[in-house]
């Protein structure tokens, strides 16, 4: 959709794609020097901050300035960014949270991510393609609802879910 959003040739929308990529790896590797000094909560939280930061700001962007490539791709590598520290500290705390049954958490984490991958897809199409805006509500919702479970489940200092 933002390819066609914006107006971009395959090639740039490759590239620009690629960026966010490199700010998602760039950001699993903060996450790992980080994993050692800090809990893997502190991380969690961070991430999904920073996720929720780069939603928020598209939200805004676009419904007070407009659409603008430029906006939305930075909006985007920051969102992504985020989520390329949420990745490895969920991972990270599943597997240590169930480490009597190794291939459960991995199999739920999995499932839960196709299937809410599964449900937003639609939504999103279903407001519409002519703005990024329908795409950085759901992404905000979502993190919205991460943010909300971290606060009742893994904030830091409750139970084996601060381990390292």
């Amino acid at each position: 959709m933002p390819q066609f959003l914006h107006g971009v040739s395959s090639t740039t929308y490759s590239l620009i794609f690629a960026g966010n990529a490199v700010g998602m790896l760039l950001a699993g590797a903060v996450f790992a020097r980080l994993s050692r000094r800090l809990p893997l909560n502190t991380l969690l939280v961070a991430g999904v901050g920073v996720a929720a930061l780069g939603a928020l700001a598209q939200v805004l962007l676009v419904a007070g300035a407009g659409e603008t490539l430029a906006g939305t791709w930075i909006c985007l590598f920051v969102t992504m960014s985020g989520i390329g520290t949420v990745f490895p500290a969920t991972t990270s705390l599943g597997q240590t949270l169930g480490r009597g049954a190794p291939g459960a958490p991995s199999a739920l984490m999995g499932g839960c991510q196709f299937t809410f991958g599964a449900i937003a897809s639609p939504l999103v199409g279903l407001f519409g393609e002519d703005s990024s805006l329908p795409m950085a509500l759901i992404m905000l919702i979502a993190l919205a609802g991460a943010g909300l479970s971290l606060a009742g489940l893994a904030w830091p200092g409750r139970g084996a879910a601060t381990e390292r």
